[in-house]
């Protein structure tokens, strides 16, 4: 009988932990070892990849809490989904291990959490004490995007947490709709296409983007930047536009599930964020061909094409505008390769982990 396994998450909104929670499901939901569903707190009804999971008949139940629900709402609310559908694993996504580890109580349930973004700044030394002594009381095993995101975990939570990189549909990043994407969008061969893919967001750091085009499309009035997403900040960006006189030559697309063929008919992709765990974005950049400006606090273990340019997203908006107009230049030597990011290659390794076997790939 195949082990079953819950994802847990809050929501099933937009965002790259949702869209890797999505392709484990696609990827196992046949598999003759393992039975695999989700489960969210919270109904988001319309946004991307609830609407696709929707769609394509994906496992996920929705726990259906009020947004406003409190923590002993959500706890009570998982312990009674817990003891009805009995998992034999448990992968916790983003930060809310507390609730789970009081709903699991005296259960027997292998826990895991894969944490998301930056370690170290979305913990704080008190409470990394605090989480520290649940997990510990629980059971909870720490999964990381990044050998130094691990590195970092180990020392908050004293455990040796494990390594799982994100991973993408290598084959859907080569779809040949180039021209066909640019007429859909007004773009001629001549236009230079910038383009971001990202939830609007401070950490994404948009406004360095977009004073940075700013300053391009002075330079280069063929330039347009393509904005995909949807975010808090989307309006403030949108005005930021405006008062730059850029808004007319910015294309907001909003929340697309068609993201490789929107790649393809970019000329560069373009990414200044403040600090990242594992971009999924930008893997999915580099498979489809594109050279790449990104900021130098991405993690090296994301950048497997020759063509990177880094650049800190200290140093301001008119070095941004330099870089971009060098895209044809950029020259890089990656460490890692685009295969190892393949989401079979991934996937298997998530499997060893659920099927409790060691992992290997700690540096």
């Amino acid at each position: 009988m195949p082990i079953k396994v819950l994802e847990v998450i809050p929501e099933l909104s937009t965002g790259g932990a949702e869209q890797v929670i999505i392709s484990y499901l696609e990827k196992l939901k046949d598999d003759a070892d393992i039975s695999v569903r989700a489960v969210a707190f919270f109904r988001n009804k319309g946004r991307l990849w609830e609407k696709y999971a929707e769609e394509t008949g994906l496992a996920v139940d929705y726990l259906g809490l009020p947004d406003e629900a409190n923590a002993l709402e959500i706890i009570g609310e998982l312990r009674r989904y817990f003891k009805k559908n009995k998992p034999d694993v448990i992968h916790a996504h983003m930060q809310f291990v507390k609730k789970i580890c009081v709903a699991s109580a005296l259960l027997p349930i292998r826990k895991y959490q894969t944490i998301h973004s930056d370690v170290s700044r979305i913990y704080s030394n008190k409470e990394a004490v605090i989480e520290r002594l649940y997990k510990k009381a629980a059971g909870f095993k720490t999964i990381c995007l990044t050998d130094k995101m691990a590195r970092e975990a180990d020392r908050l939570f004293g455990e040796r947490s494990l390594v799982l990189r994100n991973g993408i549909d290598l084959k859907k990043y080569k779809t040949g709709v180039r021209n066909e994407y640019r007429r859909k969008f007004g773009f001629d061969e001549n236009n230079f296409v910038i383009g971001h893919v990202g939830r609007f967001h401070e950490v994404k750091n948009h406004e360095l983007l977009v004073k940075a085009f700013s300053e391009i499309s002075r330079t280069d009035n063929t330039a347009r930047l393509v904005l995909v997403g949807a975010g808090e900040l989307k309006e403030k960006t949108e005005d930021l536009c405006r008062t730059l006189g850029c808004l007319e030559n910015v294309l907001f697309p909003g929340e697309r599930n068609d993201v490789p063929e929107l790649l393809q008919m970019m000329d560069l992709f373009v990414f200044p964020s403040r600090f990242e765990g594992f971009p999924v974005s930008l893997l999915e950049a580099q498979a489809a061909g594109l050279p790449c400006l990104v900021s130098d606090r991405i993690t090296e273990e994301v950048l497997v094409s020759n063509r990177i340019k880094r650049l800190s997203p200290e140093c301001g908006e008119s070095e941004w505008a330099k870089g971009a107009l060098e895209y044809r230049t950029f020259c890089y030597a990656p460490k890692y390769s685009l295969d190892d990011y393949s989401i079979d290659t991934i996937t298997e390794e998530l499997k060893s982990i659920y099927l409790g076997q060691d992992q290997k790939n700690r540096k």
